[in-house]
Protein backbone atom coordinates (compact mmCIF):
# COMPACT_ATOMS: atom_id res chain seq x y z
CA UNK A 1 0.00 0.00 0.00
CA UNK A 2 1.37 3.18 -1.43
CA UNK A 3 1.54 6.48 1.04
CA UNK A 4 -1.26 7.41 -1.75
CA UNK A 5 -3.86 5.13 -0.32
CA UNK A 6 -2.93 5.30 3.07
CA UNK A 7 -3.66 9.23 3.56
CA UNK A 8 -7.01 7.91 1.23
CA UNK A 9 -7.99 5.85 4.07
CA UNK A 10 -7.04 8.16 7.11
CA UNK A 11 -8.81 10.82 5.55
CA UNK A 12 -11.97 8.39 4.76
CA UNK A 13 -11.66 7.35 8.63
CA UNK A 14 -11.81 10.45 10.02
CA UNK A 15 -15.19 11.79 8.00
CA UNK A 16 -16.86 8.60 8.71
CA UNK A 17 -15.27 9.51 12.80
CA UNK A 18 -16.84 13.07 12.51
CA UNK A 19 -20.02 12.13 10.39
CA UNK A 20 -20.71 10.18 13.69
CA UNK A 21 -20.51 13.09 15.98
CA UNK A 22 -23.26 15.11 17.34
CA UNK A 23 -26.41 13.17 15.44
CA UNK A 24 -27.91 13.18 18.94
CA UNK A 25 -27.99 16.85 18.64
CA UNK A 26 -28.71 17.16 15.18
CA UNK A 27 -31.83 15.65 15.45
CA UNK A 28 -33.36 17.92 17.75
CA UNK A 29 -36.13 19.65 14.90
CA UNK A 30 -38.85 20.51 16.99
CA UNK A 31 -40.66 20.43 21.21
CA UNK A 32 -40.92 16.62 21.80
CA UNK A 33 -37.41 15.82 19.99
CA UNK A 34 -35.53 18.52 22.13
CA UNK A 35 -37.14 17.19 25.30
CA UNK A 36 -36.07 13.57 24.67
CA UNK A 37 -32.38 15.25 24.08
CA UNK A 38 -33.01 17.10 27.39
CA UNK A 39 -33.80 14.31 29.55
CA UNK A 40 -31.06 11.96 27.92
CA UNK A 41 -28.46 14.30 28.49
CA UNK A 42 -29.89 14.73 32.50
CA UNK A 43 -29.73 11.17 32.77
CA UNK A 44 -26.24 10.94 31.76
CA UNK A 45 -24.85 13.32 34.47
CA UNK A 46 -26.62 12.29 36.92
CA UNK A 47 -25.71 8.37 36.55
CA UNK A 48 -22.54 10.03 36.50
CA UNK A 49 -22.50 11.25 40.04
CA UNK A 50 -23.61 8.08 41.96
CA UNK A 51 -20.45 6.14 39.70
CA UNK A 52 -18.01 8.40 41.35
CA UNK A 53 -19.40 8.36 44.75
CA UNK A 54 -19.35 4.68 44.69
CA UNK A 55 -15.39 4.90 43.44
CA UNK A 56 -14.48 7.23 46.59
CA UNK A 57 -16.36 5.11 48.91
CA UNK A 58 -14.07 2.13 47.26
CA UNK A 59 -11.30 4.19 48.02
CA UNK A 60 -11.98 4.86 51.01
CA UNK A 61 -12.54 1.47 52.61
CA UNK A 62 -9.63 -0.52 50.36
CA UNK A 63 -7.65 1.89 51.96
CA UNK A 64 -8.74 1.30 55.85
CA UNK A 65 -8.70 -2.39 55.33
CA UNK A 66 -5.52 -2.22 53.47
CA UNK A 67 -3.65 -0.27 55.92
CA UNK A 68 -4.74 -2.41 58.91
CA UNK A 69 -3.83 -5.71 56.77
CA UNK A 70 -0.26 -3.78 56.19
CA UNK A 71 0.29 -3.32 59.80
CA UNK A 72 -0.07 -6.60 60.67
CA UNK A 73 2.44 -8.20 58.57
CA UNK A 74 5.10 -6.18 59.95
CA UNK A 75 6.53 -5.71 63.30
CA UNK A 76 7.28 -2.97 65.66
CA UNK A 77 9.85 -1.44 64.00
CA UNK A 78 8.32 -1.50 60.87
CA UNK A 79 4.69 -0.53 61.88
CA UNK A 80 6.29 2.86 61.10
CA UNK A 81 6.67 2.46 58.13
CA UNK A 82 3.42 1.10 57.56
CA UNK A 83 2.48 4.36 59.24
CA UNK A 84 4.18 6.70 56.49
CA UNK A 85 2.67 4.78 53.85
CA UNK A 86 -0.93 5.06 55.43
CA UNK A 87 -0.04 8.56 55.06
CA UNK A 88 0.55 8.43 51.76
CA UNK A 89 -2.80 6.56 51.05
CA UNK A 90 -4.60 9.07 53.16
CA UNK A 91 -3.33 12.01 51.15
CA UNK A 92 -4.54 9.78 47.91
CA UNK A 93 -7.96 9.56 49.44
CA UNK A 94 -7.94 13.13 50.70
CA UNK A 95 -7.57 14.17 46.74
CA UNK A 96 -9.59 11.89 44.85
CA UNK A 97 -12.84 12.47 47.51
CA UNK A 98 -12.04 16.59 46.64
CA UNK A 99 -12.20 15.54 43.29
CA UNK A 100 -15.49 13.91 43.54
CA UNK A 101 -16.69 16.26 45.62
CA UNK A 102 -16.19 19.01 43.32
CA UNK A 103 -17.12 17.21 40.09
CA UNK A 104 -20.27 16.69 42.01
CA UNK A 105 -21.49 20.08 41.46
CA UNK A 106 -21.02 20.93 38.41
CA UNK A 107 -22.75 17.55 37.70
CA UNK A 108 -25.91 18.79 39.70
CA UNK A 109 -25.81 22.08 37.98
CA UNK A 110 -25.97 20.52 34.48
CA UNK A 111 -28.62 18.10 35.01
CA UNK A 112 -30.52 20.58 37.01
CA UNK A 113 -30.51 22.76 34.09
CA UNK A 114 -31.24 20.01 31.65
CA UNK A 115 -33.92 19.58 33.35
CA UNK A 116 -35.33 22.71 34.05
CA UNK A 117 -35.01 23.00 29.81
CA UNK A 118 -37.37 19.94 29.61
CA UNK A 119 -39.75 21.46 31.42
CA UNK A 120 -39.82 25.11 29.88
CA UNK A 121 -40.31 23.50 26.64
CA UNK A 122 -42.89 21.15 27.64
CA UNK A 123 -44.40 23.62 29.28
CA UNK A 124 -44.47 25.69 25.52
CA UNK A 125 -45.24 23.09 23.80
CA UNK A 126 -48.23 22.69 25.86
CA UNK A 127 -49.47 26.33 25.17
CA UNK A 128 -47.97 26.54 21.93
CA UNK A 129 -51.04 24.35 20.98
CA UNK A 130 -53.83 24.99 19.12
CA UNK A 131 -56.68 25.06 21.03
CA UNK A 132 -60.68 26.82 21.39
CA UNK A 133 -60.15 30.53 21.85
CA UNK A 134 -63.28 32.09 24.15
CA UNK A 135 -63.97 36.09 24.50
CA UNK A 136 -65.78 35.87 27.34
CA UNK A 137 -68.76 38.88 27.66
CA UNK A 138 -67.17 42.15 26.95
CA UNK A 139 -67.79 45.37 28.87
CA UNK A 140 -68.72 48.48 26.95
CA UNK A 141 -67.41 51.78 27.78
CA UNK A 142 -70.53 53.93 27.90
CA UNK A 143 -73.08 51.62 29.30
CA UNK A 144 -76.48 50.91 27.04
CA UNK A 145 -75.91 53.10 24.38
CA UNK A 146 -75.33 52.51 20.82
CA UNK A 147 -72.50 52.72 19.65
CA UNK A 148 -73.61 54.70 16.53
CA UNK A 149 -74.88 57.28 19.14
CA UNK A 150 -71.87 57.56 21.13
CA UNK A 151 -68.07 57.13 21.13
CA UNK A 152 -67.65 53.53 22.86
CA UNK A 153 -65.61 50.67 23.04
CA UNK A 154 -65.78 46.75 23.72
CA UNK A 155 -63.76 45.86 26.36
CA UNK A 156 -62.13 41.98 26.63
CA UNK A 157 -61.16 40.78 30.53
CA UNK A 158 -61.42 37.21 30.12
CA UNK A 159 -60.22 36.20 26.55
CA UNK A 160 -59.39 32.63 27.10
CA UNK A 161 -57.88 29.58 25.07
CA UNK A 162 -58.23 25.81 25.84
CA UNK A 163 -55.63 23.70 24.36
CA UNK A 164 -56.17 19.91 24.56
CA UNK A 165 -53.29 17.99 26.17
CA UNK A 166 -50.28 17.76 23.99
CA UNK A 167 -48.31 14.26 23.95
CA UNK A 168 -44.98 13.73 22.89
CA UNK A 169 -44.38 10.93 20.84
CA UNK A 170 -40.87 11.43 18.93
CA UNK A 171 -40.40 9.78 16.11
CA UNK A 172 -38.40 6.00 15.81
CA UNK A 173 -35.73 7.46 13.79
CA UNK A 174 -35.20 10.04 16.39
CA UNK A 175 -35.42 7.92 19.12
CA UNK A 176 -32.90 5.44 17.73
CA UNK A 177 -30.97 8.96 17.34
CA UNK A 178 -30.72 10.39 21.03
CA UNK A 179 -29.98 7.18 22.93
CA UNK A 180 -27.96 7.44 26.20
CA UNK A 181 -24.93 5.99 24.36
CA UNK A 182 -25.14 9.45 22.14
CA UNK A 183 -24.27 11.58 25.33
CA UNK A 184 -20.71 10.35 25.83
CA UNK A 185 -18.15 13.75 25.08
CA UNK A 186 -16.42 11.32 22.38
CA UNK A 187 -19.75 11.95 20.53
CA UNK A 188 -21.45 15.00 21.18
CA UNK A 189 -19.54 17.99 20.88
CA UNK A 190 -22.07 20.86 20.58
CA UNK A 191 -25.51 21.52 21.39
CA UNK A 192 -28.49 22.49 18.93
CA UNK A 193 -32.01 23.12 20.63
CA UNK A 194 -34.74 25.29 20.23
CA UNK A 195 -34.36 28.96 20.29
CA UNK A 196 -35.74 31.17 23.63
CA UNK A 197 -38.80 32.70 21.79
CA UNK A 198 -40.45 29.54 21.50
CA UNK A 199 -40.72 29.10 25.54
CA UNK A 200 -40.99 32.60 26.11
CA UNK A 201 -43.78 33.97 22.97
CA UNK A 202 -46.81 33.06 21.95
CA UNK A 203 -48.02 34.86 18.83
CA UNK A 204 -51.65 36.27 18.96
CA UNK A 205 -53.19 37.46 15.47
CA UNK A 206 -56.56 39.04 16.07
CA UNK A 207 -58.89 41.47 13.38
CA UNK A 208 -61.91 43.84 14.09
CA UNK A 209 -64.76 44.99 12.52
CA UNK A 210 -66.96 47.80 12.94
CA UNK A 211 -70.67 47.62 11.85
CA UNK A 212 -71.86 51.03 11.67
CA UNK A 213 -75.91 50.75 11.75
CA UNK A 214 -77.26 48.11 13.67
CA UNK A 215 -80.66 46.55 12.41
CA UNK A 216 -83.68 48.53 13.42
CA UNK A 217 -85.67 47.84 16.53
CA UNK A 218 -82.32 47.19 18.43
CA UNK A 219 -82.09 50.27 20.83
CA UNK A 220 -81.47 48.79 24.18
CA UNK A 221 -77.52 47.64 24.01
CA UNK A 222 -75.97 45.54 26.84
CA UNK A 223 -74.06 43.02 25.18
CA UNK A 224 -75.34 43.76 21.64
CA UNK A 225 -72.97 46.04 20.60
CA UNK A 226 -69.82 43.83 21.08
CA UNK A 227 -68.78 40.69 19.68
CA UNK A 228 -68.99 37.70 22.36
CA UNK A 229 -68.76 34.39 20.06
CA UNK A 230 -66.62 33.10 17.80
CA UNK A 231 -65.89 33.72 14.13
CA UNK A 232 -64.55 35.89 11.78
CA UNK A 233 -64.51 39.86 12.37
CA UNK A 234 -66.54 40.68 9.16
CA UNK A 235 -69.88 42.45 7.65
CA UNK A 236 -71.60 38.55 8.48
CA UNK A 237 -71.29 39.14 12.49
CA UNK A 238 -75.17 39.87 12.26
CA UNK A 239 -76.93 42.90 12.56
CA UNK A 240 -76.77 42.59 16.70
CA UNK A 241 -73.85 43.86 16.65
CA UNK A 242 -71.96 47.10 16.13
CA UNK A 243 -68.13 46.25 16.38
CA UNK A 244 -66.61 42.87 16.05
CA UNK A 245 -63.31 41.21 17.13
CA UNK A 246 -61.66 37.61 16.67
CA UNK A 247 -58.69 36.03 17.97
CA UNK A 248 -56.89 32.88 17.76
CA UNK A 249 -53.23 31.92 18.18
CA UNK A 250 -51.13 29.79 15.59
CA UNK A 251 -48.45 29.62 17.94
CA UNK A 252 -44.51 30.78 17.65
CA UNK A 253 -42.62 27.93 15.36
CA UNK A 254 -39.68 26.12 16.74
CA UNK A 255 -36.05 27.36 15.20
CA UNK A 256 -32.64 25.97 16.73
CA UNK A 257 -29.97 27.55 17.84
CA UNK A 258 -26.40 25.90 18.02
CA UNK A 259 -23.40 26.38 19.99
CA UNK A 260 -20.14 24.75 20.97
CA UNK A 261 -19.67 22.75 24.13
CA UNK A 262 -15.78 22.43 23.32
CA UNK A 263 -13.01 23.76 25.57
CA UNK A 264 -10.99 26.25 23.93
CA UNK A 265 -7.19 25.99 23.69
CA UNK A 266 -7.05 27.46 27.16
CA UNK A 267 -9.30 24.40 28.55
CA UNK A 268 -11.42 27.08 29.53
CA UNK A 269 -15.46 26.21 28.39
CA UNK A 270 -17.22 28.41 26.15
CA UNK A 271 -18.50 32.09 28.36
CA UNK A 272 -16.47 30.64 31.46
CA UNK A 273 -15.92 33.23 34.14
CA UNK A 274 -18.28 36.11 32.06
CA UNK A 275 -20.83 37.83 34.41
CA UNK A 276 -22.68 39.24 30.96
CA UNK A 277 -26.40 37.50 30.54
CA UNK A 278 -26.40 34.74 28.52
CA UNK A 279 -29.33 32.87 26.20
CA UNK A 280 -30.13 29.86 28.15
CA UNK A 281 -28.92 27.63 25.47
CA UNK A 282 -25.27 29.48 26.16
CA UNK A 283 -25.63 28.86 29.81
CA UNK A 284 -26.36 24.92 29.45
CA UNK A 285 -24.45 24.70 27.10
CA UNK A 286 -21.19 26.26 29.46
CA UNK A 287 -22.33 24.31 32.34
CA UNK A 288 -22.53 20.80 30.57
CA UNK A 289 -18.87 22.06 29.28
CA UNK A 290 -17.75 22.46 32.96
CA UNK A 291 -19.59 19.03 34.57
CA UNK A 292 -17.87 17.22 31.47
CA UNK A 293 -14.38 19.25 32.64
CA UNK A 294 -14.76 18.23 35.72
CA UNK A 295 -15.63 14.44 35.64
CA UNK A 296 -12.75 14.09 32.83
CA UNK A 297 -10.42 15.33 35.70
CA UNK A 298 -11.86 12.71 37.93
CA UNK A 299 -11.50 10.28 35.74
CA UNK A 300 -7.86 10.59 34.60
CA UNK A 301 -6.61 9.76 30.92
CA UNK A 302 -7.18 5.84 30.25
CA UNK A 303 -5.13 3.54 30.89
CA UNK A 304 -4.15 -0.32 31.35
CA UNK A 305 -5.08 -1.15 35.08
CA UNK A 306 -2.41 -2.58 37.10
CA UNK A 307 -5.06 -5.37 38.67
CA UNK A 308 -7.59 -7.03 36.13
CA UNK A 309 -11.11 -5.42 37.68
CA UNK A 310 -13.77 -8.41 36.93
CA UNK A 311 -17.45 -7.58 37.91
CA UNK A 312 -17.85 -10.01 40.30
CA UNK A 313 -14.90 -9.26 42.84
CA UNK A 314 -15.38 -6.24 44.92
CA UNK A 315 -12.00 -6.15 46.56
CA UNK A 316 -10.13 -6.85 43.16
CA UNK A 317 -11.82 -4.12 42.01
CA UNK A 318 -10.90 -1.62 44.64
CA UNK A 319 -7.71 -2.45 43.80
CA UNK A 320 -8.07 -1.35 40.22
CA UNK A 321 -9.66 1.77 41.49
CA UNK A 322 -6.87 2.22 44.04
CA UNK A 323 -4.08 1.57 41.17
CA UNK A 324 -5.97 4.23 38.97
CA UNK A 325 -5.81 6.96 41.62
CA UNK A 326 -2.14 6.13 41.90
CA UNK A 327 -1.45 6.60 38.24
CA UNK A 328 -3.02 9.53 37.66
CA UNK A 329 -1.51 11.30 40.79
CA UNK A 330 1.63 10.75 39.38
CA UNK A 331 3.42 9.29 42.16
CA UNK A 332 6.66 9.00 40.78
CA UNK A 333 7.09 12.53 39.57
CA UNK A 334 9.28 15.44 41.71
CA UNK A 335 6.65 17.55 42.56
CA UNK A 336 4.31 15.12 44.02
CA UNK A 337 7.38 13.23 45.87
CA UNK A 338 7.52 16.72 47.50
CA UNK A 339 4.36 17.31 48.57
CA UNK A 340 4.49 13.84 50.82
CA UNK A 341 7.63 14.97 52.05
CA UNK A 342 6.29 17.91 53.01
CA UNK A 343 3.24 16.91 54.28
CA UNK A 344 5.24 14.48 56.55
CA UNK A 345 7.75 16.57 57.78
CA UNK A 346 4.85 19.36 59.06
CA UNK A 347 2.60 16.84 60.42
CA UNK A 348 4.60 14.28 62.19
CA UNK A 349 8.10 16.19 62.72
CA UNK A 350 11.60 16.02 61.99
CA UNK A 351 12.88 12.94 63.32
CA UNK A 352 11.61 9.05 64.69
CA UNK A 353 11.01 10.40 68.43
CA UNK A 354 8.68 13.17 66.95
CA UNK A 355 6.89 10.82 64.79
CA UNK A 356 6.13 8.08 67.29
CA UNK A 357 4.84 10.51 69.76
CA UNK A 358 2.86 11.96 67.32
CA UNK A 359 1.60 8.99 64.92
CA UNK A 360 2.77 5.36 66.18
CA UNK A 361 1.52 5.46 69.74
CA UNK A 362 -2.17 7.61 68.31
CA UNK A 363 -1.97 4.53 65.87
CA UNK A 364 -1.29 1.80 68.11
CA UNK A 365 -4.67 2.38 70.14
CA UNK A 366 -7.12 3.78 67.13
CA UNK A 367 -9.86 1.33 67.28
CA UNK A 368 -10.79 -0.44 64.21
CA UNK A 369 -13.99 -1.57 63.04
CA UNK A 370 -14.65 -2.85 59.27
CA UNK A 371 -15.37 -5.43 57.53
CA UNK A 372 -13.51 -7.79 54.84
CA UNK A 373 -16.01 -9.86 53.01
CA UNK A 374 -18.30 -11.83 55.97
CA UNK A 375 -15.56 -11.42 58.62
CA UNK A 376 -15.93 -8.49 60.87
CA UNK A 377 -12.48 -7.05 62.31
CA UNK A 378 -12.38 -4.77 65.54
CA UNK A 379 -9.91 -3.80 68.29
CA UNK A 380 -7.21 -1.54 68.67
CA UNK A 381 -4.27 -1.50 66.30
CA UNK A 382 -1.85 -2.83 69.01
CA UNK A 383 -4.15 -4.97 70.08
CA UNK A 384 -4.69 -6.70 66.10
CA UNK A 385 -0.73 -6.29 65.29
CA UNK A 386 -0.13 -8.76 68.93
CA UNK A 387 -2.57 -10.93 67.95
CA UNK A 388 -4.99 -10.73 70.93
CA UNK A 389 -8.67 -12.43 71.02
CA UNK A 390 -8.98 -14.34 67.33
CA UNK A 391 -6.24 -13.51 65.55
CA UNK A 392 -8.05 -11.08 62.90
CA UNK A 393 -5.17 -11.62 60.51
CA UNK A 394 -5.13 -14.51 59.83
CA UNK A 395 -9.11 -13.95 59.28
CA UNK A 396 -7.97 -11.60 56.90
CA UNK A 397 -5.67 -13.59 55.24
CA UNK A 398 -8.70 -16.09 54.50
CA UNK A 399 -10.25 -13.70 53.28
CA UNK A 400 -7.68 -12.11 50.91
CA UNK A 401 -6.84 -16.12 49.70
CA UNK A 402 -10.77 -16.53 48.52
CA UNK A 403 -10.55 -13.64 46.58
CA UNK A 404 -9.79 -14.80 42.86
CA UNK A 405 -7.08 -12.51 42.16
CA UNK A 406 -4.18 -13.30 39.63
CA UNK A 407 -2.06 -15.77 39.66
CA UNK A 408 0.69 -13.68 41.30
CA UNK A 409 -1.41 -12.19 43.80
CA UNK A 410 -2.38 -15.74 44.61
CA UNK A 411 0.91 -17.43 45.02
CA UNK A 412 2.08 -14.38 47.67
CA UNK A 413 -0.87 -14.64 49.66
CA UNK A 414 -0.80 -18.28 49.58
CA UNK A 415 3.17 -18.59 49.97
CA UNK A 416 2.73 -16.28 53.09
CA UNK A 417 0.13 -18.07 54.71
CA UNK A 418 1.91 -21.03 54.37
CA UNK A 419 4.62 -19.69 56.22
CA UNK A 420 3.14 -18.42 58.89
CA UNK A 421 1.28 -21.37 59.67
CA UNK A 422 5.14 -23.23 59.15
CA UNK A 423 6.46 -20.92 62.49
CA UNK A 424 3.19 -21.12 64.63
CA UNK A 425 4.02 -23.01 67.81
CA UNK A 426 7.76 -24.22 67.04
CA UNK A 427 10.31 -24.34 70.03
CA UNK A 428 13.16 -21.31 70.48
CA UNK A 429 15.23 -23.73 69.13
CA UNK A 430 13.63 -24.95 66.26
CA UNK A 431 12.53 -21.62 65.51
CA UNK A 432 16.02 -20.17 65.10
CA UNK A 433 17.40 -22.69 62.75
CA UNK A 434 14.41 -22.51 60.60
CA UNK A 435 15.13 -20.06 57.65
CA UNK A 436 11.85 -18.36 57.51
CA UNK A 437 10.93 -17.89 61.01
CA UNK A 438 12.49 -15.63 63.95
CA UNK A 439 11.70 -15.11 67.54
CA UNK A 440 9.55 -11.99 67.92
CA UNK A 441 8.10 -11.29 71.55
CA UNK A 442 8.36 -14.75 72.97
CA UNK A 443 6.84 -16.58 69.93
CA UNK A 444 8.04 -17.69 67.13
CA UNK A 445 7.12 -15.58 63.68
CA UNK A 446 7.38 -15.87 59.71
CA UNK A 447 10.73 -13.33 59.26
CA UNK A 448 10.03 -10.09 58.02
CA UNK A 449 12.65 -8.35 55.68
CA UNK A 450 15.14 -5.90 57.96
CA UNK A 451 14.80 -1.76 57.50
CA UNK A 452 16.62 -0.90 54.02
CA UNK A 453 19.97 1.55 54.30
CA UNK A 454 19.37 4.76 53.05
CA UNK A 455 20.46 4.83 49.09
CA UNK A 456 20.12 6.81 46.13
CA UNK A 457 16.46 6.24 45.75
CA UNK A 458 15.70 6.23 49.19
CA UNK A 459 12.86 8.73 49.95
CA UNK A 460 13.75 11.06 52.89
CA UNK A 461 12.05 13.77 55.29
CA UNK A 462 14.27 16.18 56.50
CA UNK A 463 16.93 14.55 59.18
CA UNK A 464 14.47 11.83 59.69
CA UNK A 465 16.21 8.30 60.90
CA UNK A 466 13.53 6.29 59.03
CA UNK A 467 13.60 5.83 55.52
CA UNK A 468 11.12 4.57 52.68
CA UNK A 469 12.04 3.24 49.47
CA UNK A 470 10.53 4.54 46.41
CA UNK A 471 9.36 1.08 45.34
CA UNK A 472 8.47 0.12 48.75
CA UNK A 473 5.80 3.45 48.67
CA UNK A 474 4.96 1.89 45.18
CA UNK A 475 3.90 -1.30 46.83
CA UNK A 476 2.10 -0.02 49.38
CA UNK A 477 -0.05 1.86 47.33
CA UNK A 478 -1.00 -1.17 45.25
CA UNK A 479 -1.37 -3.17 47.93
CA UNK A 480 -4.04 -0.55 49.32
Amino acid sequence: MDTAQVFALFYMATVMAAGTKNKASQAVSDPCSEIHFDEQLANYFENELPRQRRSSTRIRTSNEAGSCLQYLQMDHQKSKGAAVLAITASTINIRAAANVKAASGELLTAASLLRQRAANVSAAFQLQGQGVIKLGSPDIDNGAKSITHADAGCNYAAISKTVPTQRCTPPQQQADTITAADMQPDKLDELELITEAYTTTITIPASAYSKGTPATGHTVYTYGNCQSTGGSASAQLGDTHALGIHVKTIGTKAVTEKTTLQPSSSNKCPDEGTTAELTPIKRLARAICLARKASLATKGPKQTAILRPPNRHRLQKDRSDISKVETESSWTQKKDSQEINELIKETYGPNEEHFHKSYVEALDNKKWEFKIKESKIEGTVNALANGVGRRPGNSVLRQQKTVNLRPSWRQTLRLFQATVEKCKGKTQDDCRTADECEMRDGECNAKVAKTAEPDSKTNTTGNNSFAIKTSTLLLAVLLF
